[in-house]
């Protein structure tokens, strides 16, 4: 009996001495540490045409894509997913004379579908690279980008069935956020960039933004350029008003049209050219805004500017080609768009609304459109026309949806859409963050200066209160940045 009430005597002493350590040192739960996630985007996968035309961005890189998702799929213990945050396709990149679509059998077609079949189908070796890595045990995590908004869960499911998961949470956009990493977000960066957010309002039926067009025109003087398509040479400014007025300029102008219907006179194409001209010049101010309101007509200039941007770094090189690119060769649009359109029904570049996008610089659409494509914190037109073009600002919309936005809890911030790979530290309403963009695995010859090709991320948390980000080069050993983030 003694040795009962001793031993009930010691085991309250044991019990209110954890009670004690429990109120001065908490006793935290255990942490079971996610594996690794591996982040890349903008692969831009093209179609065999693509590849033998030369205006494909990733046609030299294929085989070194296959080679690094063989090596994730053998790192499977450390790895648990592969994220592809956006532009794994490419519908956008092609000259304007190029049929947008194209079935299995070379046809064109109307549907985006028929041609999401035949992008898997010449890409064959990277799905099956894909594949492995999925056999292997790491999770395949896609999140739309612009330049493959129109690639639906259907075509995944149809095409590449079980292979990914998708990030969706708006029709061209998706978030992803991965498990046991509850401060991370991952997506593409397009729904904050005006050139590149889906559209359904001004595009009733459809999703593509004005970028689609600034593609389609860049990717045409690209090809005129490098085939000769063109003979002359000429500065298109200096020396306009001549070519205007030479005969040869209105015959060729009236033949190339007469064959297609165009209803618009020479005179007209005259004043369109002359506003590119102009545009290209000194106040970039040659069409009145539209003042429905102060908003409106800032916005309506500022659209015009971006415009003005376009035709300023990309000119045509003659007569010949504006012809072409203004009113010949259409851009052509699938469903609900049926016919043509081309540049000049397109641009802000003569005295009257374009036939497309047609307001879409308004305050009241600006302010819908957003609302849409579900962004968190509103941004203003002139914000999100200046990511488009310029990448320090896309970056920079982190910080202002998620990092600075208190009704948001994400720390680490990860989008492609720049082409340009970097991790940096931010400041939030939660304190320390990180910033970091994927980059791009395009070809090096279409990579913008001082920034490599072939870089992915990698996202680890080894601890409750650690992470490391850490980007790095295909085919080098060391990260080319690494940035840790404590939270507190």
């Amino acid at each position: 009996m003694k040795n009962c009430n001793i031993l009930a005597y010691t085991w309250a002493i044991l019990a209110l001495s954890m009670v004690s350590c429990k109120e001065d040192h908490p006793i935290e739960p255990v942490f079971d540490a996610p594996k690794k996630v591996l982040v890349i985007s903008d692969i831009h996968i093209c179609d065999q045409r693509a590849v033998e035309g030369e205006w494909g961005w990733h046609i030299e890189n294929r085989q070194r894509l296959v080679e690094f998702l063989d090596w994730v799929a053998t790192q499977s213990n450390q790895y648990g997913t592969l994220v592809v945050a956006g532009d794994m396709m490419d519908e956008w990149v092609a000259p304007t004379h190029v049929a947008p679509f194209i079935n299995v059998n070379g046809e064109e077609s109307d549907s985006p579908s028929d041609f999401f079949e035949v992008l898997v189908r010449d890409n064959q070796p990277i799905f099956d690279a894909f594949r492995r890595v999925k056999q292997a045990g790491v999770e395949l995590v896609y999140t739309p980008g612009n330049h493959d908004m129109t690639c639906s869960a259907s075509d995944f499911d149809t095409y590449l069935p079980g292979l990914f998961t998708q990030a969706r949470d708006a029709e061209g956009l998706g978030a992803y956020t991965p498990k046991g990493m509850n401060e991370v977000v991952i997506e593409h960066g397009h729904r904050y960039d005006f050139n590149g957010m889906p559209n359904p309002i001004t595009t009733p039926g459809g999703l593509l933004p004005i970028g689609y067009a600034v593609s389609k025109y860049a990717a045409s003087l690209g090809w005129n350029k490098r085939n000769h398509h063109y003979a002359d040479d000429v500065d298109f400014n200096g020396d306009l008003e001549t070519i205007l007025a030479d005969p040869t300029t209105r015959n060729l102008y009236e033949k190339k049209t007469r064959s297609i219907g165009n209803s618009l006179t020479y005179e007209q194409f005259c004043e369109a050219a002359r506003y590119v001209a102009q545009q290209m010049t000194s106040d970039g101010n040659a069409m009145t805004t539209r003042a429905d309101s102060p908003d409106d007509e800032t916005n309506h200039f500022i659209y015009k500017m971006a415009w003005t941007s376009v035709f300023t770094a990309k000119p045509c090189s003659c007569a010949e080609e504006l012809i072409d690119l203004m009113v010949n060769i259409p851009i052509r649009f699938f469903p609900p768009y049926h016919k043509s359109y081309s540049l000049i029904e397109i641009a802000p570049i003569v005295e009257r609304e374009p036939a497309l996008w047609r307001g879409i610089y308004k305050a009241d659409t600006w302010k819908k459109l957003q609302e849409i494509n579900h962004v968190p914190v509103p941004m203003s037109f002139a914000a999100a026309v200046l990511a488009g073009g310029v990448d320090p600002i896309l970056d920079s919309m982190a910080a202002l949806e998620f990092f600075r936005n208190e009704k948001s809890d994400k720390r680490i911030v990860v989008f492609g859409h720049t082409h340009k790979g970097l991790v940096y530290h931010d400041k939030g309403h939660l304190g320390d963050c990180l910033y970091a963009n994927s980059g791009t695995w395009i070809d090096q010859k279409w990579v913008k200066e001082g920034y490599e090709t072939m870089t992915y991320l990698v996202l680890d948390k080894p601890s409750a209160h650690h992470y490391n980000v850490s980007l790095h080069k295909w085919g080098n050993t060391n990260p080319i940045a690494q940035e840790t983030l404590e939270l507190k």
